[in-house]
């Protein structure tokens, strides 16, 4: 919870942010958990992921968009190994992987062999994380759009098209509450 309130007094936070309700749904990982408030001690937020209930520490309810948002960001660092793993197993040359909160991009692939991940992937189910991780690794051999970066994708992923299709979807899903604003 300290961590929490550093956070808030470093950005500025007068105000407090977002309500959820008890109970309140958001997406992760392709399912849906429940937000619910219970006095947590020092620690800012526990998650029980068989019961897929997020428990919010009862002293930080106004701020719940942050922690929200500390929770997803603290669960999308697995995206880190997932893509280093991904990049390992098809001999991808990855020089770096960073995750932050884009406001529109799930990734981004830079000429240096850097991958940049959105943390808001997290929500999205596992098959559409790797999509987009793959989509960018595929740039390190082909920094385009062409034929050829879409047959390479298609080695490694043969339902990019299912998935790009159910990203354009459901996009709105991932962004939806006031999580990915500053």
């Amino acid at each position: 919870m300290v961590r929490i309130k550093k956070m808030l007094e470093h950005a500025g936070k007068k105000t407090s942010g977002a309500l959820y309700l008890e109970g309140e749904e958001f997406p992760y990982q392709g399912d849906r958990i429940s937000i619910h408030y219970r006095d947590l001690g020092e620690a800012s937020w526990r998650f029980e992921h068989e019961d897929r209930k997020l428990f919010i520490n009862i002293e930080l309810k106004d701020y719940a968009d942050q922690v929200l948002k500390d929770f997803y960001t603290e669960r999308a660092k697995a995206l880190h190994n997932r893509c280093l793993r991904l990049a390992k197993e098809h001999g991808f040359p990855v020089s770096k992987i960073s995750l932050r909160w884009n406001k529109s991009r799930w990734g981004s692939c830079s000429s240096r062999g850097a991958i940049s991940l959105s943390n808001a992937l997290i929500m999205a189910p596992a098959e559409i994380q790797d999509y987009i991780i793959l989509h960018e690794l595929c740039h390190l051999r082909h920094p385009n759009h062409s034929a050829d970066f879409y047959d390479e994708l298609a080695k490694y992923d043969p339902q990019h098209l299912v998935h790009r299709k159910w990203l354009r979807d459901n996009a709105h899903e991932l962004r939806a509450k006031p999580l990915i604003r500053d």
